[in-house]
């Protein structure tokens, strides 16, 4: 009875999500594994011709305890023989390399007890090349698949790859599609936010004044329209100074400016070495909040861009390594 290979594959790759699909599972190029039979070849045969050969040229030399001693050692050595062939084959066997459409995951084996697992999450990709060389690895198309990621992570390469050219297109494509994929969920939390906040403001508008004494509510119109005609020039908010913050529409007396529907403060954390490509791309009323961190590597940023822009900026923060993202609406007093 054939096992399913989905069990296989969770014996390998146990840590998959449940929603997590694997795009190729993919081992080492079979020519590997053949070099390696033949150099095991090599090893069992070549001594054994040396010893028939010797034993026709000097017939009288193996004999007695020549031949025990001759005996042992051949023992020993076909032992080791299949020691070093059987680590050999694990050590290529379960090197693997899985593509999600979640993340890169490099299995290293080395050795019989000792594995080494890396992951990458597919949204960190910057960049992934491919290299062929050498006539077996041209005539067999076998090569290297290099990942540049972002950040401080490490770059991910994987050797003696089947088709390294498509594998490597194929890994950019998925990492297009995620992409694709985290904006259009970006851009529905936005959305959803946005209809909350317009929920909010409709349930505050709703009609109490029935509520009210009509008498009571025309005296505390009064005493509010008093009120605000004492109000001394100094806290009138200057028409001039809001056109040079960029804000639309009249500010009124004791109002607040509500930009929720225009603009968004984003604050986010981000390595060092890409800060002064990232401050060429963020827009800001002035210029960006950045705060020192405790990992002297990265800085937090603070900054207030328009929405229409979100969906430009945003892949472009992921880009250049920008993590734990927050995006909320602003009102400015």
């Amino acid at each position: 009875m054939e096992s399913d290979p989905k069990e296989k594959l969770a014996k390998i790759f146990p840590s998959q999500e449940p929603d997590e699909e694997v795009i190729f599972f993919l081992r080492k190029h079979w020519f590997l594994f053949l070099i390696v039979f033949l150099i095991i070849l090599g090893m069992l045969f070549v001594p054994a011709i040396f010893i028939i050969v010797s034993i026709r040229l000097y017939p009288g030399f193996f004999t007695g305890s020549v031949i025990h001693f001759l005996v042992i050692f051949a023992s020993m050595y076909l032992l080791f023989l299949c020691a070093a062939s059987l680590i050999s084959f694990i050590n290529l066997y379960f090197d693997i390399v899985i593509l999600t459409n979640k993340r890169v995951i490099d299995i290293n084996q080395k050795g019989l007890f000792h594995r080494v697992i890396d992951e990458l999450d597919i949204l960190h990709i910057e960049d992934v090349s491919s290299k062929v060389t050498g006539i077996f690895g041209t005539f067999f198309d076998f090569g290297i698949v290099e990942i540049q990621t972002a950040g401080a992570e490490r770059n991910f390469i994987f050797r003696g790859i089947p088709h390294p050219r498509q594998i490597a297109r194929q890994i950019m494509a998925q990492y297009k599609k995620s992409l694709e994929s985290d904006q259009r969920e970006t851009m529905k939390k936005i959305d959803a936010a946005e209809g909350l906040n317009h929920r909010l403001e409709s349930a505050t508008k709703s009609p109490i004044s029935h509520l009210i004494d009509k008498d009571k509510l025309e005296l505390l119109k009064q005493k509010a329209k008093e009120s605000s005609e004492k109000k001394p020039p100094s806290q009138e908010f200057p028409k001039k100074e809001l056109a040079q913050k960029g804000l639309d529409g009249e500010l009124k007396e004791g109002q607040m400016v509500d930009l929720s529907g225009k603009k968004a403060l984003i604050k986010f954390n981000l390595p060092k070495a890409h800060l002064n490509e990232t401050l060429e791309i963020l827009p800001s009323l002035k210029s960006p909040t950045i705060n020192e961190l405790a990992n002297k590597n990265y800085v937090a940023i603070e900054t207030v861009v328009k929405k229409s822009n979100l969906e430009r900026i945003l892949p472009e923060l992921r880009g250049r390594g920008a993590t734990d993202i927050i995006q909320s609406d602003i009102r400015i007093l």
